[in-house]
């Protein structure tokens, strides 16, 4: 026993019982990212981790997806990351439209974009100088330039049938000669074909804008008929 002489004041100390508490561990490639230590049959965060070239698909508990809006903890757990490998594609267009990086998951197909550019059109992407389809299976991130025809157009100047503008790539052949499409009608007249550089023009390699003039012949009528 003690004896005092003299007016003393005590303090309690106290000492948090944590026998009942569980440990949290957030695994993910095999390193621990996250521990919590609580007490038993309360909720836990839902923790958002970050890795570069993966989206995060959530947390799993002996192969289950971790319900955190209802599940209790009420022993140690171990849970493990869930991801998505992703790949980037980008697109150097070389003077057409921005096209926006495609995001493709890991064995999942895809379609490329199309590109667009005044005056051209789009003829495939290039992968390295090589035509790419989007038909082989991603392993990194890949950077894909367009290929473009350029388009020309072809103009057709008449006194008789108008013949409208039309289109075609460079290094494409225009058939003038046979596809009555081209013909221009005249009044008293008969087509004769149509003048390129001051001659009549035949099959057409077109390399470039170019403008072609109807040539009309007037039908002469035997009078003494």
């Amino acid at each position: 026993s003690f004896f005092f002489f003299y007016n003393i004041t005590l303090k309690a100390s106290w000492e948090l019982d944590k026998s009942d508490w569980v440990y949290i561990t957030y695994n993910s490639f095999g390193d621990v990212v996250k521990q919590i230590h609580q007490p038993k049959g309360l909720f836990i965060d839902n923790f958002i981790p970050e890795k570069d070239g993966y989206d995060f698909v959530g947390w799993q508990y002996e192969s289950e997806f971790w319900d955190f809006g209802s599940n209790v903890v009420n022993e140690n757990i171990s849970l493990s990351a869930v991801w998505k490998k992703f790949y980037i594609i980008e697109f150097e267009v070389t003077g057409g439209k921005q096209v926006a990086d495609l995001i493709v998951y890991e064995n999942e197909a895809y379609t490329l974009p199309i590109a667009t550019k005044d005056g051209y059109m789009f003829d495939c992407w290039l992968y390295n100088g090589t035509p790419y389809y989007g038909n082989l299976a991603l392993t990194s991130n890949i950077v894909l330039t367009a290929k473009w025809k350029k388009v020309c157009t072809v103009t057709f100047e008449t006194d008789g049938k108008s013949i409208e503008p039309v289109k075609i790539v460079e290094g494409e052949w225009l058939n003038l000669n046979t596809d009555p499409n081209y013909m221009s009608l005249k009044d008293g007249y008969y087509f004769n074909g149509w003048l390129y550089n001051g001659e009549i023009a035949g099959d057409v390699e077109v390399t470039e804008d170019i403008t072609f003039i109807a040539d009309y012949k007037e039908i002469e009528f035997d009078s003494s008929l």
